[in-house]
């Protein structure tokens, strides 16, 4: 026992090595620093470019809120039509869209957006209401409200063809 004493004595102390340093970093970091910074400038750019493409959209939705009344008319239905218009020129050649109306108009909407049917009930009230000018139109409020959610689900989902 005494012997193993005597051992535990004779050991010298533990040298432990100096803390790793954190700064300055190994060249390697730098370059992983400047990687990630040129990412994230990048990132910001295209989510800025993002937002402001799909800007119009934004703005076409609020306009489709003040729409949502409960009671329609001749003017609430020529008032989505141009809505739905001066949303369609954002995205799509003037010359494409400008002249559109009535069937056209419809058949093109659904064609930009698959998912949205406009040319049957109710959709075809938009149809109508190109040929009715200052007329009464007769449409149920269960109607009104489908035209106003195909027009918000046209404007959110619509392919976009720029110029």
């Amino acid at each position: 026992m005494i012997y193993r004493e005597n051992m535990l004595q004779n050991l010298e102390p533990i040298i432990v090595p100096d803390p790793i340093a954190f700064w300055p970093p190994q060249p390697g970091w730098y370059v992983v620093a400047i990687i990630l910074l040129g990412l994230t400038i990048l990132g910001v750019i295209k989510w800025m470019a993002y937002k402001r493409k799909n800007e119009y959209r934004n703005w076409a939705l609020q306009e489709l809120q003040k729409l949502n009344v409960l009671k329609a008319d001749y003017k609430e239905i020529d008032l989505l039509n141009k809505l739905l218009k001066a949303t369609a020129l954002q995205g799509y050649p003037r010359t494409e869209v400008a002249g559109l109306y009535g069937a056209k108009w419809l058949q093109f909407l659904e064609e930009t957006y698959p998912k949205a049917r406009f040319t049957v009930t109710p959709g075809i009230f938009l149809e109508e209401a190109s040929y009715r000018r200052n007329g009464s139109i007769n449409i149920k409020d269960e109607d009104w409200v489908e035209i106003i959610r195909l027009s918000g689900e046209w404007i959110k989902g619509h392919k976009i063809n720029r110029r």
